[in-house]
């Protein structure tokens, strides 16, 4: 058992105050002495601490298998969540591998901050929602299209970061052309089948 404790309680009238930093499950009691010097105590009471979890992050959309032409527009949908509060979430994607672009991004405890409500707890769950416009990158069936979402927490020694796992777009044509392949069968007759020319495939993306 851990060494009993006294922290001294602020008088404001009936009412008892004080302030401190609690890190693990604590149980206490009030003793008091009222102006007729009679000693007054409460039932013991209890305060449990909950460890801080990092914050949750997932995709609704797309599936998690996708393949678009050229000019789509792709629409992400993003679902957070956390137990104490979120401070920002985003999404991010890229092309070919190469330098990450911002889709979207929300910063929840600045939008408290400019709006005077820092008092307030923040959100504990949200939902991003942002179209990713393909045509404005003149892609090709040859190119890569990569893309996550994040979210952060406000853990006061430091934000716990969480991402969701690298997700890929794969680039398909607008028309399949197809051609008549010979073949024999094994009983010598000639025949054919047709089949579609193949694209090429992405290359391969380290996660």
């Amino acid at each position: 058992n851990a060494e009993a404790k006294t922290i001294p309680l602020q008088i404001d009238g009936a009412k008892l105050s004080t302030s401190m930093v609690v890190t693990d499950n604590w149980r206490y009691i009030v003793h008091a002495v009222d102006a007729d010097g009679v000693e007054v105590k409460t039932e013991e009471a209890s305060i449990r601490v909950r460890r801080d979890q990092s914050p949750r992050v997932w995709f609704e959309k797309p599936t998690e298998e996708l393949e678009v032409h050229t000019l789509a527009e792709v629409m992400m949908r993003v679902r957070t969540s956390d137990d104490f509060g979120l401070s920002n979430a985003g999404i991010v994607f890229e092309i070919n591998n190469e330098s990450s672009h911002t889709l979207h991004y929300e910063d929840f405890a600045k939008a408290a901050e400019e709006a005077g409500d820092v008092d307030s707890p923040l959100k504990t769950n949200t939902i991003l929602e942002k179209l990713l416009p393909l045509e404005f990158f003149e892609l090709t069936q040859r190119d890569s299209v990569s893309y996550f979402a994040f979210a952060e927490d406000n853990y006061p020694d430091g934000a716990h970061r969480t991402e969701t796992e690298l997700r890929f777009i794969d680039i398909r044509p607008f028309r399949q052309r197809y051609q008549l392949v010979d073949m024999e069968d094994p009983m010598g007759m000639p025949g054919g089948v047709s089949v579609p020319d193949q694209p090429n495939r992405h290359p391969a993306a380290n996660t």
